[in-house]
């Protein structure tokens, strides 16, 4: 059985990072459940607004749907890296908060839980049902997992 996975990572490694990971994901048989890359060119002359330059309504919006996707998931993977993720950690955030409130979330359950890989940035990665030192460990691990009914 699949799982339904919320793919977390700073913005600016969308191209490099996020979505390699969302399609190794997605072969496998899995479910994003918010693809927040979706949309984005890759082109050096396309120029996305930073999120500050973003009305309120449109940053609402888009935080709202990430939101959903980590409510509906099994599973949130946060890629963490040295730089950037701030709205990553409020993803993070929120699964914990999901998990510590909801009797089918639990820590001791691999797939309705936070799995993070990179840099421990904060000790909060230290609540997360795994950690692993780098995203390919992560992803090794993920794949074996199947959902939980």
């Amino acid at each position: 059985m699949s799982l339904r996975i919320y793919l977390a990572c700073p913005f600016p490694r969308a191209f490099d990072l996020a979505r390699p990971m969302m399609k190794k994901l997605r072969d496998a048989g899995h479910t994003i459940t918010c693809d927040w890359t979706e949309g984005l060119v890759e082109d050096p002359s396309h120029v996305r607004k930073a999120e500050t330059e973003l009305s309120r309504e449109e940053q609402a919006k888009y935080a709202r749907a990430d939101l959903e996707g980590v409510r509906t998931a099994d599973l949130v993977w946060a890629l963490a890296t040295d730089l950037g993720g701030t709205g990553m950690w409020w993803e993070c955030g929120y699964m914990q908060a999901l998990i510590d409130h909801d009797p089918r979330r639990s820590p001791m359950h691999p797939t309705r839980a936070l799995v993070v890989s990179g840099p421990p940035r904060t000790i909060f990665t230290s609540l997360s049902a795994r950690t692993f030192v780098t995203h390919d460990e992560a992803l090794a691990y993920i794949l074996t997992l199947k959902a939980i009914p």
